[in-house]
């Protein structure tokens, strides 16, 4: 009797011990064939061309929303759910590069402030791009105020498409707000 349960014994770690080979060489084939994740990075075209002038920081004040505060590209999947690039990122943070393109638009004359509220792409394949602006002249101590709002189509599929109609929805919201102060 015992030599039965001895040779059962054996067997029984003999087959565990071939389960944990072939799960261990499972394991090593997976790894050598998976190939490492890209992450790819952006930057808005519009920060391209040097600034023919820069209003200070003083002059043009951003805030961003706290969800725009990561380095991933956001999009819309449905009316309630978004989701942030994973690999798909901004090369600097976003609230620099809007920064950057407001001091190059902005009349250095007065104050801007911004707050970005959107910045994203939504399940329809538009860019869009929303928030509120408040400006003072230098003269003044009155301050004008307003929303901005500006959708663009996608011209094609694809990350660079989308930074494209961002890019060119943050311009647009621009010229817009200097035509209302």
């Amino acid at each position: 009797m015992l030599q039965r349960r001895r040779t059962r014994l054996r067997k029984l770690m003999k087959n565990n011990y071939r389960g944990y080979a072939l799960a261990l060489l499972g394991l090593l084939i997976g790894a050598c064939s998976s190939q490492p994740t890209k992450v790819e990075y952006y930057r808005l075209p519009s920060l391209n061309p040097a600034p023919q002038h820069l209003c200070s920081d003083a002059a043009v004040q951003l805030q961003l929303s706290p969800y725009l505060q990561t380095s991933g590209i956001f999009f819309q999947l449905s009316r309630s759910q978004w989701q942030a690039a994973k690999r798909h990122r901004w090369v600097m943070p976003l609230a620099e590069q809007l920064k950057r393109i407001a001091q190059r638009q902005a009349s250095c004359e007065g104050e801007l402030r911004l707050v970005v509220t959107d910045f994203y792409a939504d399940n329809r394949q538009h860019a869009v791009v929303a928030g509120s602006w408040k400006y003072r002249a230098s003269a003044s101590s009155e301050w004008q105020q307003g929303p901005f709002y500006a959708r663009e189509a996608l011209a094609n599929d694809g990350y660079p498409a989308l930074i494209d109609a961002l890019d060119n929805a943050w311009q647009r919201a621009l010229t817009e707000i200097q035509q209302n102060y």
